[in-house]
């Protein structure tokens, strides 16, 4: 997924970036050895050691409208399971260049289906690709 770093903040020793996307707004902890550098662009993965059943939230009612949302400390990403493999990895469709693999846990989800998921922030990490 193409990113945009909005903001770098330094928290005990690593950082955070706040960055928009094809996708929308969201806050991650940054991977990388690099620092990251305010208004540059980087092709990034999304990464999270939760699972769809530790975060899913019933989407039913909000549909936000955006794939990725900052809700105070947390994360809002809506999408669209583009696959599911046998060993419970799944694909979530964000963007056109937004996709996501997360593993499922114990819900028990199709292909196709919506899911909105709501991380904390410190839960979710980005590394950029190719530095």
């Amino acid at each position: 997924m193409k990113i945009t770093i909005l903001d770098v903040a330094k928290v005990n020793g690593g950082y955070f970036v706040s960055f928009k996307s094809g996708a929308g707004q969201g806050i991650a902890k940054w991977m990388n050895e690099e620092n990251p550098v305010a208004s540059y662009n980087y092709d990034v993965e999304l990464d999270t050691d939760k699972t769809i059943s530790d975060v899913s939230k019933d989407a039913s009612n909000q549909i936000p409208e955006n794939a990725l949302t900052i809700d105070d400390n947390k994360v809002l990403m809506f999408g669209v399971l583009e696959s599911i493999e046998d060993d419970g990895m799944a694909y979530l469709r964000l963007s056109p260049d937004g996709l996501v693999m997360i593993e499922v846990g114990d819900d028990s989800l199709s292909k196709g289906e919506s899911v909105l998921l709501e991380i904390e922030r410190s839960d979710l990490e980005v590394t950029a690709q190719g530095l």
